[in-house]
């Protein structure tokens, strides 16, 4: 996933790091930064671990989940296609709720 970052962001913190690591050392900052970044990594790694295994245990959840990933993407899509075309309009689903509310079958 690529995620457009700030620039005077990035910057910022580029000068926190420059910052710390003349307060601290190099060393002992080296030595502190890879530990929080395998720390943060093993995080990650078992956040994936458990939504894979939600995913066995639970799959009616996890279709919900695909479904509802599925129809953000597509709205997405919709949306920047209008921005790139203005004249061009997606067509839009229309909502149940009236069927819903009818007990026809």
């Amino acid at each position: 996933n690529f995620v457009l970052i700030d620039p005077t962001l990035k910057n910022l913190s580029q000068e926190i790091i420059e910052l710390l690591k003349k307060l601290v050392g190099l060393e002992a900052f080296s030595l502190a930064f890879s530990s929080v970044q395998k720390q943060a990594n093993q995080k990650r790694a078992m956040r994936k671990k458990q939504r894979a295994l939600q995913t066995v245990a639970n799959p009616d959840i996890a279709a919900r989940r695909k479904l509802k990933r599925h129809k953000n993407k597509a709205e997405t899509r919709k949306r920047k296609i209008e921005s790139l075309r203005p004249m061009y309009k997606a067509k839009r689903h229309r909502s149940n709720a009236l069927k819903d509310l009818a007990m026809v079958e």
